[in-house]
């Protein structure tokens, strides 16, 4: 059969058209941005080593909140074999 019959066999069943087409034409490959082990984007983070405002603001206003508890409430470490306690502060003022 010629060619220009093919074609016209094509157009007369669109699922078959569809099908060919989508065959000829390869899937593009999902890119997504690349993530460090921590979960934040490396822009983000290089960033951050960088003192870049944006990133410094996005990596301070989420870890503002546990920050602030530790410095508020204390917290226990160990040093040179031995175990200690930041009492933490009375007031937020001395934060």
């Amino acid at each position: 059969m010629p060619p220009a019959h093919a074609s016209m066999r094509e157009a007369a069943n669109p699922r078959r058209a569809v099908a060919r087409s989508t065959r000829a034409v390869p899937a593009e490959p999902r890119i997504d941005p690349p993530m460090a082990p921590c979960g934040w984007h490396f822009a983000t983070l290089r960033g951050f080593r960088d003192g870049e405002p944006a990133a410094l603001r996005d990596v301070y206003r989420l870890h503002v909140g546990d920050v602030t508890g530790l410095l508020r409430h204390g917290f226990s470490f160990e040093s040179a074999g031995r175990g200690h306690r930041f009492v933490g502060y009375d007031s937020a003022y001395e934060l």
